[in-house]
């Protein structure tokens, strides 16, 4: 039979969870202090390594001679729009690539430190202080935040963007009672149709207002809620439709949100596709959904091989760090990858396994919706690692979940009396 801790009991657990958090707090500044001392050797270059150009010179190339009269008016369309525009703003403001190359990698740095607040306070939210400090700690430690904050590429922005988008519909949903307020949804609106100008498959973090609300409510769901909910939709695909008649305007031609949707899924789904992002391979007879019907034992080997690109189990171009043994050519193995997603996927079901026993607020499902939705589109297209860098800060929150409830489950927890 439970009772009340003894005050020995509470005594022990604080001096055990202020003992973790010093350790905790000791990993986290390491890893911050690695990622300043990073920005620091890298400062006055737009990649760290040349293999990690990636889309980098056509983004500063449209950036170039833009003005705040001109900032919608992209070159082309197929490098990602949002992160064109976040740089062309950068550009009309300070007037130099070298001001921007430095502005973006300040920036940056900023919102990883930030991501990282965003983090513990979901974290603290959802699972408690113990996982909270351990999943800053891991996400500070983050060997690809540290390379993508000092990158020209949308990684880290995309990241810092999808952290606040769901601490905005979390804050909302705390006031459900009497006090859910309008501007939550109508910044997680304009939040999400930046991030789907960024890369055209986060449209599908549509799902999250869908969705969170049914698997937390279920059949309780108030009408307000659901009227709120509709508010995050509308103002994304408003802020969309707008786009794409502006820039149908300026083009000359009808444009929906960007282009090169139909290339990407042709050269990714035919016999010659074998997985991974870059390089493209030719693209040859079926493609597209005449290959995926006609060829579906292949094509399920394709989505197969995406998930290891995808997870990082599996070595891509782009694997980090580019010049050290631990990247391996592409298709070599990565067991520390493989590792790390099996304690993610152990965090991830041990939440959902805890939730249904009513022992954990369903509420971090937002959290897995989220990562689904950035997951599961490179299935259909392409797989590679970075992919799901934007994500790092929530697949670090789970893996901590595991590894401190595993540790908790090991050691005894002080916690509960008996």
């Amino acid at each position: 039979m439970l009772h009340a801790p003894r005050e020995g009991d509470r005594i022990i657990s604080r001096f055990h969870l202020r003992g973790w958090s010093y350790i905790c707090l000791a990993l986290g500044i390491l890893g911050g202090a690695l990622t300043i001392r990073f920005t620091i050797l890298t400062w006055d270059q737009p990649w760290p390594d040349p293999i990690l150009t990636i889309d980098g010179r056509s983004y500063l190339k449209d950036a170039l001679d833009a003005t705040w009269g001109t900032i919608f008016n992209l070159n082309e369309l197929y490098h990602s729009p949002g992160y064109q525009l976040y740089l062309r703003v950068l550009f009309a403001a300070l007037g130099s690539i070298d001001a921007v190359i430095a502005a973006s990698k300040l920036l940056s740095l900023l919102m990883f430190l930030a991501s990282a607040w965003l983090l513990y306070r979901l974290s603290l939210r959802w699972f408690g202080a113990e996982v909270a400090y351990f999943a800053v700690a891991i996400f500070l430690l983050s060997e690809s935040w540290r390379y993508y904050a000092n990158m020209i590429q949308y990684e880290v922005l995309t990241g810092f963007l999808m952290l606040s988008y769901i601490a905005l519909i979390v804050r909302a949903d705390s006031a459900h009672v009497g006090r859910l307020t309008w501007l939550h949804d109508l910044g997680a609106g304009c939040i999400l149709a930046f991030i789907s100008l960024i890369q055209m498959r986060y449209l599908a973090l549509l799902l999250i207002p869908l969705l969170y609300p049914v698997l937390t409510y279920g059949r309780s769901i108030s009408l307000k809620t659901i009227r709120h909910r509709a508010l995050i939709m509308v103002t994304t695909l408003t802020l969309l439709a707008a786009w794409s008649f502006a820039q149908s305007y300026i083009q000359g031609r009808t444009v929906v949100m960007m282009d090169g949707s139909q290339f990407r899924f042709h050269v990714a789904n035919n016999p010659n596709a074998v997985g991974f992002a870059f390089p493209y391979p030719d693209i040859v007879e079926p493609s597209g959904w005449q290959f995926i019907l006609t060829m579906p034992g292949q094509w399920l080997w394709l989505v197969g091989q995406r998930a290891l690109y995808l997870l990082g189990i599996k070595h891509d171009v782009w694997a980090l760090p580019p010049e050290e043994f631990a990247s391996g050519r592409i298709g070599t193995y990565s067991p520390f990858d493989f590792i790390a997603m099996i304690v993610f996927a152990a965090g991830l079901l041990l939440a959902e396994y805890r939730c249904r026993r009513g022992e954990l607020s369903d509420t971090y499902r937002a959290a897995a919706l989220l990562v689904a939705c950035v997951m599961l589109p490179p299935l259909l297209i392409f797989g590679s690692k970075r992919f799901i860098v934007p994500i790092v800060p929530f697949i670090a929150m789970f893996q901590s979940y595991a590894i401190v409830k595993i540790a908790q489950s090991l050691i005894g927890d002080k916690q509960l009396a008996t």
